[in-house]
């Protein structure tokens, strides 16, 4: 059983339709938000995902603090967080808020799909190395 229906939030509109493209050449059932608002509207409304994938930095709500709102809303589903500012504070405060995973950008597309596959609702968190 494998990941079918992804939440991916990022405020980038490129990035985002981007990784849409992405993850639906890859098979994925991908649903979009904007914003971090957006995705907690989407899974407040009932609408169910086996992963999301979020960016750090966003107006509003970032990465982390909409990773510590979902773990309490839908604890079951994985978050993994995208960057390209990882700060050295960056891993320990993913993992402090549940992220399953911290993915540097740039990334290529064959990591990401990698990366996704590798996960379920029953693996334990990881957080890659920065890349130097």
């Amino acid at each position: 059983m494998g990941i079918q229906k992804i939440l991916v939030v990022d405020d980038d509109r490129d990035n985002l339709s981007l990784l849409r493209q992405i993850l639906e050449i890859g098979g994925m059932n991908v649903v979009c938000a904007i914003s971090a608002e957006d995705a907690l509207g989407k899974i407040a409304a009932g609408k169910s995902f086996d992963i999301m994938l979020t960016d750090l930095n966003m107006p509003g709500l970032n990465g982390i603090a909409l990773a510590q709102r979902v773990s309490v809303i839908a604890p079951r589903m994985p978050v993994l967080l995208m960057t390209g500012d990882i700060s050295p504070d960056t891993p320990q405060m993913a993992q402090a808020a549940g992220i399953a995973l911290v993915l540097n950008k740039p990334f290529h597309p064959a990591r990401l799909m990698q990366v996704i596959q590798e996960h379920s609702l029953h693996q334990s968190p990881m957080l890659e190395q920065p890349t130097l």
